[in-house]
């Protein structure tokens, strides 16, 4: 009687693990699909410009096979604001061609945010003395995108690069997406 017991209860905890394991597999593709769903194929950088930087314009664009650079200055005097934008066939090789980069720079980004402001899919940034109010250097990525934006005499990125990401989450009729 007692070995029925026991095995009883043994299929019971079985049955309760494959289920979590299946939830969890659930819970976790519901993740990637997610994801897919910011898999951007297009930027109209004009229309950009005319949502996020209004008194500027468009000064040089630079392209290789995956990423442009565009320089954007303002009217009426000498600021520039850096933004290149990539766009790869996964996030996975988004992240891998920003993590290459950085072998590349001299400077250390510093990853995340320290005011607990959320931008993009992953996110670093580098600011003279470690002051976040005092960016110069962000690189965010959300799903497919690449976003790495710079300026040493426009004021605080992190409010812009906010903007752009909230562009994307919202949809906006600049960002064409993968069907």
């Amino acid at each position: 009687m007692k070995l029925k017991a026991v095995s009883q209860t043994a299929n019971k905890i079985i049955i309760w693990l494959c289920g979590l394991s299946i939830s969890a597999l659930l819970v976790f593709c519901d993740k990637e699909n997610n994801n897919e769903t910011f898999q951007i194929s297009k930027i109209d950088i004009e229309e950009m410009r005319k949502m996020n930087f209004e008194d500027f314009h468009l000064l040089r664009e630079r392209s290789d096979s995956i990423r442009t650079e565009y320089v954007l200055t303002r009217n009426g005097d000498s600021v520039n604001v850096f933004i290149t934008i990539g766009l790869y066939l996964s996030a996975e090789n988004a992240e891998h061609s920003v993590r290459e980069d950085f072998g590349y720079i001299a400077i250390k980004m510093e990853e995340g945010s320290s005011q607990e402001i959320i931008i993009g899919d992953k996110f670093w940034w580098w600011a003279p003395s470690s002051d976040f109010n005092n960016v110069t250097n962000l690189t965010f990525i959300r799903g497919n995108a690449v976003f790495i934006i710079s300026s040493h005499n426009y004021g605080n990125l992190t409010n812009i690069a906010k903007k752009i990401d909230n562009d994307i989450l919202n949809k906006e009729s600049y960002i064409t997406f993968k069907n």
